[in-house]
């Protein structure tokens, strides 16, 4: 009677043992692995330095702020401390600390337009091939081992008044336009406007606006060709314009006062006359490409562009890296929609969902020139230079 009874018992539990096992593993598969991972991922404080950008509301934090509070709900127990750089001497600031051994994590690239140097930056190719393949981004070379990625940038434009068009008579040019028919509007305008009221054509002329880069670079940067400022300057002599004497308010007062005709800028002028528009001085206005001869040129500048800086710490280094390709991941209609500028990687958008058409054009190209180029880096000096000795 004893045995059966132990027989019995035995028997119950086998059958609670057969029932159950499978959750005693699992719970000793937890608790020895995947409660191991998870005690190795970073839990913390990261530093993220960053400089304001211009956006289609203004100058503001917006955009980063917005990140920042996204990847945090996404990671409870990470904070992420960002460190405005909106004051005078910010750049020098950045150098120094990017330089240090006690850096920040996270840095913009440029500060007050100034590009930060440091040694400190990230090296992980594999990583960079990761997300230079899976999200199309052009600008980062082949053989590129350093965690620098950009994420969005301004692209010239020319912006037309069409209602000063209107005004005076004249056809708008074809959107598709090529340069000889840009001088040939100059010379329409000189013709109808025989008491100067009007500027035909404006530019900003310094050495930090780069609106000419698109007439010199027909044949890229080793072929520069300069003759089309030249003959520009020639055919708007007498007129209060494309002067380096000439002050950037200037030229941006006569452009919002609609006494320019034609305006090569960027995006962020694009922007301006957005927030502006329903002011007294407002006018209507259409966005057009850079007039060309053979082939369509585009040059982007004001781009935003972080670095990724080093650690010893893989826990940590794997969340900056997550950090950044959430940013490819999830903010490309933002980029677009509300900083007004252009992702410099593949985003996928719905057409009728973007809120300025004019960007339209710009999204996605595979090939543009950019501030980031080692051809303008190191032709800088001389393009403005010789930029300079024409627009004098």
């Amino acid at each position: 009677m004893k045995r059966k009874k132990v027989r019995f018992i035995s028997a119950l539990l086998l059958i609670a043992f057969l029932l159950s096992y499978k959750f005693f593993i699992r719970d000793f598969y937890i608790s020895r692995f995947i409660n191991k991972e998870t005690t190795k991922a970073y839990q913390g404080m990261i530093t993220l330095w960053d400089n304001p950008s211009r956006t289609v509301i203004g100058s503001n934090f917006g955009f980063i702020k917005n990140v920042v509070e996204k990847f945090e709900d996404d990671n409870s127990l990470l904070q992420i401390e960002l460190r405005e750089l909106s004051f005078d001497g910010a750049s020098k600031l950045a150098n120094e600390k990017a330089a240090s051994r006690n850096h920040p994590d996270i840095m913009s690239k440029y500060v007050e337009n100034n590009i930060t140097k440091t040694d400190n930056i990230m090296y992980d190719k594999e990583f960079v091939n990761k997300m230079k393949t899976t999200y199309t981004i052009p600008k980062i070379s082949e053989d590129e081992e350093r965690c620098i990625f950009p994420v969005y940038g301004s692209f010239n434009v020319i912006i037309v008044n069409k209602t000063a068009f209107k005004e005076m008579g004249i056809n708008l040019p074809e959107e598709n336009w090529s340069y000889n028919s840009l001088i040939k509007t100059i010379k329409e305008i000189k013709k109808k406007d025989t008491k100067k009221e009007k500027i035909p054509f404006d530019m900003v002329v310094n050495k930090d606006s780069y609106a000419y880069m698109n007439f010199i670079l027909d044949s890229g940067y080793s072929n520069m060709n300069y003759s089309k400022l030249e003959n520009l300057k020639k055919e708007l002599k007498g007129y209060k314009c494309l002067s380096k004497k000439k002050s950037e308010e200037s030229v941006h007062y006569d452009l919002y006062n609609s006494k320019t005709m034609i305006y090569a800028g960027d995006l962020t002028d694009v922007n301006y006359l957005i927030r502006t528009k329903n002011k007294e001085n407002s006018f209507d206005y259409a966005v057009y490409p850079y007039p060309y001869n053979e082939q369509q040129v585009n040059f982007v500048s004001g781009v935003k562009s972080y670095y990724l800086m080093n650690t010893k710490d893989d826990s940590k280094k794997a969340v900056l890296q997550d950090f950044i390709e959430s940013i490819y991941q999830n903010e490309g209609m933002n980029i677009l929609n509300i900083q007004g500028k252009v992702p410099l990687f593949h985003v996928n958008y719905i057409k009728k969902d973007l809120k300025y058409p004019h960007l339209n054009k710009f999204i996605n190209l595979t090939s543009y020139y950019s501030t980031e180029d080692n051809g303008f880096v190191m032709n800088r000096k001389d393009i403005w230079g010789k930029v300079k000795d024409i627009f004098k």
